[in-house]
């Protein structure tokens, strides 16, 4: 259909319809579509009479004979002969090939194209013979192994990949097996798809097979007390939910008391099925009598697909401190199945792993931990959004970075709120040292390109990563070039965010000391961080004190910046992003277009981009910025 669309497009002109109506030429395509199609069905079934044909003159190899013949000893003798690195010299050996570990899915690809390099792909032929395989009966592959395993060694097909056609082109055909019906196999061809007798699928032309280990009877019966014992146990807390329930509902007494018996039954089961407060309130703490344990549903699916599911992964959803890591208790039930606990301990005892889960509890401090970490990295994308500019900024120099790590900072920031411990992935600390000689910390490796190997950010943003991730060290640059002049650092150009005021604790909740370190514990940082907790207050009157600022009413922004990191996620969120908050802040040299010493950057040519930041003027020459989510076509700075 590709090739035949090429051909249409190119061929509008020579036919003389480039000024045609529309419909014209969409109908004359469509003919020309219909048309390929019969081609192609005929096609098929040319390929599948010729193919029957050469059934009846050519019995064909089978599958096995294929393997025998690739696991062969082949004699290595004259030009031939191997090189020992033993004996330093050439030897004639033997030399064959066998499987040491044999896969869950067994994937045998047949050689049937061959191509000369004198004359081009084209010159090519396509080996056509017979292959016979089997299809109902298990391929037993013990014969080519290097050692029987314990492990079963015979497969079955679920699935193949026909090739119609020769070298210069053709069609594919895929048959699969039903999963729970494997009597019933489907063909898809393009996009129809139709049951088919297993006797097509043999007469097909293979060229790719896809076979599954077979389990043995003690998979096969582990696979069946496993569900019998999780349907058991649905049922025990299904039934203890709903006599919970109906206690409740013996208090009414009215005449009504069948139909409202009938209702509060309803949605019982509704609140059941769709895992409601009643079901995950008794998973975090299961009463003693129902005796259950948990298992996750991606090691039942091992259990239920392959003939050896490996140890219980259990350990994967753990946290650092033994209990789950999920920052809801909706999201704590999602991933698992309740079995009894008697079952629980059998399978840990065949399998291994674990360990035993008996509650679906949320660790307390990783759920802080959690909520630190998703509030610091909006708050950081907002700010980044507010200062990153294609220019210097109000700085005279340029800021350059590690481009790994802007890559992963990108990544981070970006990415969704995380809602598992796992899912956390800060980009750590600046990694500038890359930038420098190995044997010389102080050098700069030759050939630095910009882009590749480094970007360049105004001062703000540069103060804003050292203040959230650290790292270093600075690299203070005139220019864009890593190897022009060298400036001091600007230190005056700090955030006024980011320094610590009397009762504001916005600089707290973006630190890095505070998430990375503390883990969100705001005992443990004042602990640990006595001074920077809570500063002493700047004398009123100071030029640039945020606490001069009146705060300006805008629109969608009720309240004060540092709010946007202490929210909870369930109050602050609307639409899937946190509230828009606002900040008065001073007027200054930062809003000001005209400043001499603003460059432009290199790589766009354009200047400033203060177009698109939500400010507004307020009262007394305040500016009230807006910490937004970026505008739809992204923002005009070096990083988003």
């Amino acid at each position: 259909m590709v090739f035949q669309v090429d051909r249409t497009d190119k061929s509008f002109h020579h036919l003389g319809i480039s000024g045609a109506p529309a419909i014209e030429v969409k109908s004359w395509f469509y003919a020309r579509c219909l048309v390929s199609l019969a081609g192609q069905r005929e096609t098929h079934a040319r390929s599948l009479r010729s193919l029957d044909g050469r059934r009846l003159e050519d019995k064909g190899v089978s599958l096995n004979d294929c393997l025998r013949r690739y696991c062969a000893p082949e004699y290595l003798s004259g030009k031939d002969q191997y090189y020992c690195e033993r004996c330093k010299k050439k030897n004639d050996c033997e030399k064959r090939m066998v499987f040491k570990e044999l896969p869950e899915i067994l994937c045998i690809h047949l050689k049937r194209f061959r191509f000369d390099n004198a004359y081009g792909w084209f010159a090519g032929s396509k080996n056509s013979r017979v292959v016979n395989f089997p299809v109902t009966s298990h391929l037993d592959m013990s014969q080519f192994m290097e050692e029987v395993p314990n492990q079963p060694t015979e497969y079955r097909l679920i699935g193949l990949i026909q090739h119609i056609g020769s070298m210069g082109g053709g069609h594919y055909i895929a048959y699969c097996q039903h999963k729970r019906k494997p009597q019933d196999w489907y063909e898809f061809d393009d996009v129809q798809v139709n049951p088919v007798m297993p006797e097509q699928v043999e007469r097909a032309e293979p060229y790719v097979l896809f076979y599954q280990r077979v389990p043995s009877k003690k998979a096969k019966h582990d696979r069946q007390i496993f569900k019998n014992d999780m349907r058991a146990m649905q049922e025990k807390i299904n039934q203890h939910i709903a006599n919970a329930a109906s206690s409740k509902a013996r208090t009414d007494r009215s005449g009504r008391e069948k139909a409202a018996l009938e209702m509060n039954r309803q949605a019982l089961q509704e609140e059941i099925r769709n895992h409601g407060p009643a079901l995950r309130n008794l998973y975090k703490s299961p009463p003693a009598e129902l005796e259950v344990a948990f298992v996750s549903k991606h090691w039942y699916v091992r259990l239920t697909t392959m003939s050896e599911p490996g140890p219980l992964d259990n350990k994967e959803y753990l946290c650092p401190h033994g209990q789950l890591g999920y920052s809801s208790a909706e999201l704590a039930s999602e991933p698992f199945f309740p079995i009894s606990k008697q079952l629980s301990k059998s399978l840990i005892g065949i399998y291994g792993g674990g360990p035993e889960i008996t509650s679906l509890d949320n660790c307390k401090k990783c759920q802080i931990r959690i909520a630190a970490y998703n509030l610091r990295k909006q708050a950081e994308y907002e700010m980044v959004t507010r200062y990153d500019t294609k220019d210097t900024g109000d700085g005279q120099g340029w800021y350059l970075v590690n481009a790994e790590w802007v890559n992963n900072w990108k990544r981070y920031v970006k990415g969704e709120p995380v809602s598992n411990f796992w899912e956390m992935c800060a980009p750590g600390p600046i990694t500038n040292d890359r930038l420098f000689e190995k044997e010389d910390p102080t050098k700069l490796r030759a050939n630095l390109r910009l882009k590749l190997d480094y970007i360049g950010v105004n001062a703000c943003v540069w103060w804003l990563f050292m203040h959230v991730h650290g790292g270093g060290p600075a690299i203070v640059r005139d220019d864009l070039e890593i190897y022009s002049q060298e400036l001091p650092l600007e230190t005056e150009l700090v955030p006024d965010e980011l320094r610590p005021k009397e009762g504001d604790d916005f600089s707290m909740r973006t630190s890095r000391e505070f998430v990375d370190e503390c883990h969100g514990d705001e005992e443990l940082y004042k602990r640990l961080y006595p001074g920077n907790a809570e500063a002493p207050p700047e004398p009123r009157g100071t030029p640039g004190h945020a606490d001069d600022a009146e705060d300006v009413e805008l629109p969608q922004a009720p309240t004060e910046a540092r709010e946007a990191v202490s929210v909870s996620p369930e109050e602050g969120e609307e639409g899937g992003r946190p509230r828009v908050f606002a900040r008065a802040v001073p007027c200054g040299g930062r809003e000001d277009r005209g400043d001499p010493g603003r460059r432009d950057a290199r790589l766009t040519g354009d200047g400033g981009d203060r177009e698109g930041r939500g400010v507004e003027r307020g009262v007394d020459g305040h500016v009230a910025e807006r910490l937004a989510a970026p505008p739809v076509g992204g923002l005009k700075g070096m990083l988003l």
